[in-house]
């Protein structure tokens, strides 16, 4: 993951200094990321690089800006204002003096930006009751999906999905996710971190590789989104999902570090109401949620549900016949979900099926 951005020398970013301040922040993205997913040796290679690119701005900075300290007709010739130095960097010099301080000790610098960067990875538990109402916990951030959010998706995503396709739901729960796509017609292939049924072994979605391609599908934990986005587009990017669909809090779109990842989606599906998340509960539901869905061609623009009668959560989503540029699937209601490598549909996806089976005969992704 971090291999790319080592590809780009400190001598070519001292020819091209606009390029400094974009260098740097696609270092710490992937730092976080790789902090995310739990990849601490490109942690490590991520953070070594960010490092190297402050230097080389420093370094910059000293041999091309005016000094505060000296009278303008004694500064070296060439060297430019500081006002015009902070405009072609984007970085004002606020910035690189603290960029100064924290390098006078590399090693100190460095450790301290991998302990930062791995304690958010892992965050403390944030569903006391003090700061949130929480269902009972059966697994790591285990909120099961309102039925109204399935609908939304069922109805008017899933329609999208090239036919036949088989979807991978990682982070199933108690399967009612799965259950719904499944009913479609489609196969549907379901695993967990933390697995309800006993007999059916942990799968860490950010590691295991699906030996064959299909569509995610999934309403990922609330505190691993990022991570489940940048998996997703690996996956993409090297041909082993054909795409991806997450259910996301509505103001996660408001991040700027999602800018990227957000305007590669192909779709957006809004859910303009907001679901109430843990039964038997009386206080006012407090997020809108909205399906982002990757792979699915050429972007499109978004699609605003409304919900109708009923309460927070027992109401029914616009229906697909009302849904512009697309028709209802019209797949056979018959469909199964299964374990993560027992997948089938009518015995049409028997090799695919095998193919999985095989994988894990052979030692493969666990």
């Amino acid at each position: 993951m971090s291999g790319a951005i080592s590809t780009i020398e400190a001598r070519e970013l001292a020819r091209h200094p606009e390029r400094m301040q974009p260098a740097i922040r696609e270092a710490e993205e992937i730092a976080r990321l790789a902090a995310l997913m739990h990849r601490w040796e490109e942690l490590d290679q991520a953070v070594k690089i960010l490092i190297e690119r402050k230097q080389m701005v420093v370094e910059w900075w000293d041999n091309n800006v005016q000094s505060m300290h000296i009278r303008t007709s004694a500064q070296a010739p060439g060297t430019l204002p500081m006002l015009e130095a902070e405009e072609i960097l984007g970085i004002n010099h606020r910035r690189i003096s603290s960029y100064r301080r924290a390098l006078v000790d590399v090693d100190s610098h460095a450790a301290a930006l991998i302990e930062k960067l791995r304690r958010g990875a892992d965050p403390p538990e944030r569903d006391q009751p003090s700061q949130r109402s929480t269902p009972r916990r059966d697994g790591p951030d285990y909120w099961p999906t309102p039925h109204s959010l399935i609908e939304a998706m069922v109805m008017n995503v899933l329609p999208m999905l090239p036919p036949n396709t088989m979807v991978w739901e990682p982070a199933a729960g108690d399967g009612r996710l799965a259950s719904a796509i499944a009913e479609t017609g489609r196969g549907v292939a379901v695993s967990d971190l933390v697995p309800v049924d006993p007999d059916e072994p942990p799968r860490d979605y950010l590691k295991v590789t699906p030996p064959a391609p299909c569509f995610v599908i999934t309403n990922p934990p609330f505190n691993l989104a990022d991570a489940f986005i940048a998996r997703g587009a690996e996956l993409m990017s090297q041909g082993l999902i054909r795409g991806f669909v997450l259910l996301l809090r509505l103001d996660h779109l408001g991040a700027g570090s999602r800018v990227d990842a957000l305007n590669a989606a192909s779709w957006e599906v809004h859910c303009n109401w907001r679901p109430r998340w843990i039964d038997g509960t009386n206080g006012s539901p407090r997020w809108s949620f909205v399906w982002v869905a990757w792979g699915l061609g050429r972007r499109q623009p978004p699609l605003y549900l409304r919900a109708e009668g009923g309460t927070e959560d027992d109401r029914d989503p616009i229906r697909a016949e009302e849904r512009p540029n697309g028709q209802a699937s019209g797949a056979r209601a018959d469909g199964e979900a299964h374990g993560l490598f027992d997948m089938a549909d009518d015995g049409d996806r028997g090799d695919a099926a095998d193919d999985w089976d095989a994988a894990i005969a052979a030692g493969g992704p666990h």
